[in-house]
């Protein structure tokens, strides 16, 4: 794709897609109102990437000599490495505290008893990284890297613990001398996470992109296109994401990726389809149905098969109140659309689930006030109104929408304080907008 020629002032405001992307969580469930604007499907460099990096396959081998060498464990008792776990089923850390207690003691004596031996501090090294004691194992892969420079594994977890640490000078420093000796993919994309860290986007998008030309793997290629996004550079990281696709075609999250940069390019059809796509290569995958939700609102041409994917999405989770947030949403835009097939009950039965489910989501309460206005039911969309208020006091829309409902109830005064309220939050935002 060649390469990239990015400057600073060329990165847009990501505030449009900041509207619409929550953080999106690699385990567990997205979290309700993030406002990042990123698209952070998983861990930086992917859930390939980033966990082949850290499964740190020469220290596996290690310690799994050195756990069946002395009879310490089963292999019951480890964490295993699936890639290996078939070949050989080499444990890593220990599970069991005694063991692990007992681990650590026997390394420790073997660095003491041998300060000059690579093997000694390299394993104690690596076992406090495995154990998520970052900063006591960096002295230890420090002496190892001094006693055998050239030590590739060694090396990069030193940089990557620096890295997670917030060393980022010697983060950058250690890859760029490793860089030296071996010109990788995995080296190129570690930097640009500490260039990233280092708020230099773009230098953090040039490592990206080198990364992806020598290895276009799925991973390197969401990782580029996700820093695009990250910085509002959207055109650009469409044509990652496509090129991206033309390699994997099946790759649930660029499709997702795609889909954002879509959208934000204003193509939302285009970008409901993208959306799609992804949700049906990993249909128990909740993070495209984020979107789609988000998204019910916009694309016309597709809001049917957004529908079916929202309703699929609803149905295997049951006991999720965005779900039914969400479904409830699309059903409500088929029955405003011409020859759509909505169902105004079927509207008010999943708002009234998702409240139930999780009372705190006020735009629940916003929508299900606007669902008994459109029903003249006016002293119900008040109540509504009042509860999404109070869960969210500055939510404009909800604010203008009760002034209405006080009106059309008679109550011209206190329809007069809720807009006259509306009109200075409105305000603040406009203004707030205007300095971005």
């Amino acid at each position: 794709m060649g390469r990239l020629a990015v400057e600073k002032n060329s990165y847009r405001s990501a505030s449009v897609v900041g509207k619409i992307l929550p953080s999106l969580l690699p385990e567990g469930r997205p979290t309700w109102n993030e406002e990042t604007p990123t698209l952070e499907c998983a861990p930086r460099g992917g859930a390939t990437d980033a966990g082949r990096r850290r499964e740190r396959k020469g220290f596996l081998k290690l310690l799994g000599v050195l756990l069946i060498t002395a009879g310490a464990l089963s292999v019951a008792d480890c964490v295993a490495d699936p890639a290996q776990e078939a070949a050989c089923s080499m444990p890593r850390v220990p599970r069991n505290k005694a063991a692990h207690s007992q681990l650590e003691i026997g390394l420790r004596h073997a660095a003491e008893r041998e300060p000059t031996s690579f093997e000694a501090n390299y394993r104690l090294g690596e076992f406090y990284v495995q154990a998520g004691k970052l900063k006591a194992g960096i002295p230890y892969l420090e002496k190892a890297h001094q006693l055998n420079p050239a030590h590739y594994a060694n090396g990069y977890d030193l940089a990557l613990a620096y890295f997670e640490t917030g060393d980022l000078l010697k983060a950058r420093r250690q890859i760029q001398g490793m860089l030296g000796q071996r010109d990788n993919a995995e080296l190129h994309n570690l930097l640009g996470e500490v260039e990233e860290k280092s708020a230099d986007p773009v230098r953090a998008t040039q490592e990206y992109q080198l990364a992806s030309q020598l290895d276009p793997s799925e991973g390197n290629i969401f990782d580029w296109g996700n820093e695009l996004l990250l910085h509002g550079a959207f055109e650009v990281a469409k044509e990652v994401f496509s090129g991206g696709l033309e390699l994997h075609p099946n790759s649930a999250r660029l499709h997702i990726g795609l889909g954002i940069a879509l959208y934000s390019r204003g193509l939302y059809d285009d970008a409901a389809q993208a959306l799609c796509r992804a949700a049906d290569l990993e249909p128990s995958d909740p993070r495209p149905y984020v979107f789609l939700g988000k998204m019910s609102e916009i694309s016309l041409r597709q809001a049917g098969e957004v529908k079916t994917r929202l309703r699929r999405f609803m149905q295997s989770h049951p006991r999720d109140a965005q779900a039914h947030y969400y479904y409830a949403m699309s059903v409500w835009k088929s029955e405003r659309i011409p020859n759509g097939k909505g169902d105004a009950r079927e509207v008010e039965d999943h708002l009234k689930q998702a409240i139930a489910l999780n009372p705190a989501i006020e735009e629940a309460h916003l929508q299900l006030g606007n669902f008994y206005a459109n029903e003249q039911k006016f002293q119900d969309a008040i109540l509504e109104y009042l509860q999404a208020i109070r869960l969210k006091p500055d939510l404009a829309s909800a604010h203008y929408r009760l002034a209405h409902a006080y009106m059309r109830s008679g109550d011209k005064l206190r329809a007069q304080q809720e807009l006259e309220l509306y009109q200075r939050i409105h305000a603040r935002e406009t203004a707030g907008d205007a300095k971005k």
